[in-house]
């Protein structure tokens, strides 16, 4: 990956919590999640091993809510988090991560408001972004 760029990576296959939108894969690309609830986790398997320090994420909430973003690498390692104010109208946000060559990619999302589900439309990886 060249330094300062945002990747879509390809994707062999997923699994997940639940999903309202059913399959979050389509053609080796991510093309959204809903975690039918107000937490959920979903864990995307690369192609090849991506090397990054960042995650890009693009979602949206209904209502408007606070949610937690965990993320993981193989074994269940925590290697970044973030608290972030999501709206109905979407919202997008780069949560640093320990930078390394990594195989998978789980995020784990908890909403702050009972009433609310999350949604994640769009997953990128950054290098030195």
């Amino acid at each position: 990956m060249t330094n300062g760029t945002w990747v879509n990576p390809q994707i062999s296959s997923a699994s997940y919590s639940d999903s309202y939108r059913g399959d979050p894969i389509s053609n080796g690309q991510f093309i959204g999640w809903n975690a039918k609830s107000q937490y959920g986790w979903i864990t995307l398997n690369f192609t090849e091993p991506q090397t990054f320090d960042s995650v890009k994420i693009s979602a949206y909430g209904q209502p408007a809510s606070s949610e937690t973003y965990t993320l993981y690498k193989d074994g269940g390692i925590k290697i970044g988090q973030s608290t972030q104010m999501v709206s109905e109208a979407g919202s997008a946000f780069v949560i640093p991560v320990t930078s390394g060559t990594y195989s998978s990619l789980t995020i784990y999302v908890s909403v702050g408001v009972g009433q609310s589900w999350a949604e994640i439309q769009q997953v990128l990886l950054g290098f030195n972004n």
